[in-house]
């Protein structure tokens, strides 16, 4: 069984994670978008406000911290992917 690189594995995870992030991002913005008020309600907890493609819908606490969560997978994972592919690049033996 031929070992892997650690940098390919990595690039792996990464990308896992970039993909993820993306697809979360993606459903959470159209969600939040099209289904949250447009008005601040400080009574209900949606007082962060997000901008959705010119639109600005308000979030509560839990609904933020889940796409900030996705945002920071696609960013991280996105970062990583690259980084660990220029990596796995620069120690590849020349075979």
């Amino acid at each position: 069984m031929e070992r892997r690189p650690v940098w390919n594995i990595i690039a792996c995870i990464s990308c896992v994670a970039a993909v993820l992030g993306l697809a979360g991002v993606v459903n959470y913005s159209a969600h939040y978008g099209s289904n949250n008020p447009t008005i601040a309600d400080p009574s209900s907890g949606r007082i962060h406000g997000y901008n959705h493609h010119g639109r600005v819908v308000y979030l509560n606490d839990s609904e933020l911290l889940r796409i900030r969560l996705a945002q920071g997978a696609l960013i991280i994972g996105g970062f990583g992917f690259v980084v660990a592919g220029s990596f796995g690049r620069m120690f590849r033996s020349n075979r």
